[in-house]
């Protein structure tokens, strides 16, 4: 309690009952005989029981660790959730 009795007060977002924590992140290594061919390597820490992956390219995958061919070189944000 503060002087004059006026109280601090803090409000704070918890989560009850989840007890790990994941990361994600992942590695991606273009194929030796296609460079337009990339292999992702999911490297996410926790236990994770899905993936998304968003190739900025208009495809998806929701394997662990897909293989990719993009149509047009270039930089493209990929992103797994």
């Amino acid at each position: 309690m503060k002087a004059g009795n006026q109280a601090d007060t803090i409000c704070q977002s918890v989560e009850v009952g989840y007890t790990g924590i994941c990361q994600t992140s992942f590695l991606a290594f273009p194929d030796p005989l296609d460079p337009m061919t990339l292999h992702f390597v999911d490297v996410s820490t926790g236990d994770p029981e899905s993936w998304l992956w968003d190739f900025g390219d208009g495809h998806t995958s929701e394997m662990q660790n897909p293989v990719h061919s993009f149509t047009t070189a270039g930089v493209n944000s990929v992103k797994l959730t």
